[in-house]
């Protein structure tokens, strides 16, 4: 039994990519839309901020089952089989907590509030399909503009809080069948998401909203099988 060609690979980075838009790679004026640049158009460079998850996992293997050469039988029927899988988890997306609305009525949306006391990670299931994620007493409304600070800014920087964790998996079972010189056969089957595991989605982050702080849906969707078959000529 032969179990050359084996391979594994894992790999783990620490990142953090700066923005001033919304997504990795968006800058402010990119899409010319002033109501997507930065929250401050008064400090640009206070806005930025990382917009990706801070550390993340990847792996992947592929292995080459036995090809049984002594037995005919099982050499064409179990033999032969390669088996793949890969996984990937982040410590969960970067997200901006706003007020819900133009708070100090300079044209820009995207208004943060204030925070007043550290941010607490409840993840209190309240039940199936709500869970409260973080605490709202960590945050206030800024002043009302006034005569002395027409324009009033929150202290809360942007891409504060924390999503979730994600973890996404897969695998594929495949075997080619070779009956001629340019002639092959090939069953595959592919399975994502393999271990039916639903990720939380992120939580609601406008604080003027009555579900502030809280999960109320899944994403991922369940696990899925895939067969394929193919002739490569």
């Amino acid at each position: 039994m032969s179990r050359k060609n084996a391979f594994a690979r894992l790999t783990y980075a620490l990142q953090r990519s700066m923005s001033t838009g919304s997504a990795e790679g968006q800058e402010v004026g990119i899409d010319n839309s002033a109501t997507l640049w930065a929250s401050n158009p008064r400090n640009i460079r206070g806005d930025m901020a990382s917009v990706v998850p801070r550390q993340q996992i990847r792996g992947f293997f592929n292995y080459p089952l036995p090809r049984f050469s002594h037995n005919t039988l099982m050499k064409h029927t179990l033999g032969g089989w390669e088996l793949s899988g890969n996984f990937t988890w982040h410590d969960g997306d970067r997200l901006n907590v706003t007020v819900g609305s133009d708070w100090n009525f300079d044209g820009f949306g995207g208004d943060r509030p204030n925070q007043v006391s550290p941010i607490h990670y409840l993840r209190q299931k309240q039940g199936n399909l709500l869970v409260q994620w973080m605490d709202k007493s960590a945050f206030a409304n800024p002043p009302a503009p006034s005569a002395d600070n027409p324009y009033p800014f929150g202290t809360l920087p942007r891409m504060a809080v924390r999503g979730p964790n994600q973890f996404f998996a897969g695998s594929a079972l495949m075997k080619n069948f070779h009956w001629k010189e340019r002639l092959r056969f090939q069953l595959r089957t592919d399975i994502s998401n393999f271990f039916n595991h639903p990720n939380w989605s992120n939580p609601n982050v406008n604080l003027s909203s009555s579900v502030f702080g809280m999960i109320q849906t899944k994403s991922g969707g369940g696990r899925v099988v895939q067969l394929q078959a193919k002739l490569i000529f």
